[in-house]
């Protein structure tokens, strides 16, 4: 993109391109032939899986519940995508027949059709496109193995490169803040995935380029929320966020005293700028290009599940939080603890201050969100990455790892 055009050019016109980006990929996945997505998807049922909505995975309690609740739907879109001619893409119908989404996918497939449908427009629904295209040669057991070795070998690369930039410690607390929020669990889900594969590529670039003005960073976080948007269902948006931040604040390390908090929270502003900015930019397209007004879809659906907002909120807190293991919790932090006593470190202050703000961002979500945080906590809690790791990170922070490391240089 040319550099002589003023920043906010550039970020408006990578915007639009971004958005031409995502309807070309749907049209893409509109032409996909129906024959092979229709048999790969009956193979699905064949091989065992969908067999219910919330199966366990590893261990029988809730914080191992994996959503094949959300995965059958998008399936389901995926192979309806062309029922209703180019237009799906737009508000890809949802089926509303009954609770089990994994019934409704196998009766669609044994040639018995949804009898009442609504209309899904609100979202981009980019997991279904991708999941369209994918099931054109593989089945959904084939595409999930397919998902978890990409986003284990993503996860490989990053610790590698935080290991490089930043040393073991940094590496070390992203790896265990992951594993307390049941990473695995996700790594099997098309519903998780994509945020987690966002996270972890943003964390993978800012290890190779690091933007070199306020502007450019403003314009990797806009990037960031605008494919949060267009890919994820609401899961856990904020790691997408949170977890980039972290890493810029290890990247400057640089005294900035409050101000430093006020660039986070810029970055927070190009994040939702993004993130909205995108959801705005379909319900635009979709109730201009159809007969549908989807800004009102939009916008009852956002009353629906704000009534009793406020009552929600300490319950989305401590729902959330209740899933997290403190005793393996308390195996990690208490030796930083101890740490931050034994090598105290002089000044930085300002960086510690930074990741202690970051430690918020899944707390806000869980305050603007919080009745579906609360509801659909089996899955939300793993917002808390973004806090685990950040709060580590700052007790580390406060630790004089030369003086630390001087022990074992002398033995």
């Amino acid at each position: 993109m040319n550099s002589k055009l003023h920043p906010a050019v550039r970020a408006a016109l990578l915007f639009c391109a971004l958005i031409v980006c995502y309807l070309l990929l749907g049209i893409l996945a509109y032409a996909v032939p129906q024959k092979p997505v229709q048999r790969n998807a009956e193979l699905t049922f064949e091989k065992g899986d969908f067999q219910t909505d919330y199966p366990t995975a590893i261990i029988h309690r809730t914080r191992f519940m994996m959503d094949n609740y959300s995965d059958a739907l998008i399936v389901h879109q995926a192979v309806n995508l062309r029922s209703k001619g180019l237009q799906t893409i737009l508000l890809l119908p949802r089926c509303y027949d009954g609770e089990s989404e994994c019934a409704k996918l196998r009766n669609t497939l044994d040639g018995h059709p949804c009898q009442e449908e609504f209309i899904y427009a609100r979202y981009w629904h980019g997991s279904t496109f991708l999941t369209r295209i994918l099931l054109w040669t593989s089945d959904y057991q084939a595409i999930r193995y397919i998902l978890y070795v990409v986003s284990s070998l993503v996860l490989l690369w990053c610790m590698l490169r935080l290991y490089k930039c930043f040393g073991s410690v940094a590496m070390v607390l992203f790896a265990y803040a992951l594993l307390m929020v049941n990473v695995v669990v996700m790594q099997f889900s098309m519903q998780f995935v994509q945020v987690l594969l966002i996270a972890t590529g943003a964390i993978i670039y800012l290890t190779y380029r690091q933007p070199s003005s306020l502007w450019g960073w403003g314009i990797f976080f806009m990037v960031l929320g605008s494919l949060t948007s267009f890919l994820d269902l609401i899961t856990v948006p904020s790691i997408t966020l949170g977890l980039p931040l972290v890493v810029m604040v290890a990247q400057r390390n640089e005294e900035h005293g409050w101000r430093g908090v006020g660039i986070l929270l810029l970055m927070a502003l190009w994040w939702l700028a993004g993130y909205c900015g995108t959801w705005l930019a379909k319900w635009t397209i979709a109730t201009l290009l159809t007969d549908m007004n989807v800004f009102h879809n939009a916008v009852n659906q956002a009353q629906r599940w704000s009534r009793g907002g406020l009552s929600y909120i300490l319950r989305s807190y401590a729902y959330n939080v209740a899933h997290l293991r403190w005793s393996f919790l308390l195996v990690g932090i208490v030796p930083l603890v101890v740490a931050t006593l034994v090598w105290r470190k002089r000044g930085g202050w300002s960086i510690t201050l930074q990741y202690a703000v970051i430690v918020l961002v899944p707390f806000v979500y869980y305050t603007l969100m919080a009745r579906p945080a609360a509801e659909h906590n089996f899955f939300n809690y793993r917002a808390l990455a973004t806090a685990l790791f950040a709060g580590m990170m700052a007790l580390a922070s406060r630790v004089d790892w030369k003086r630390f490391k001087s022990l074992f240089n002398r033995n």
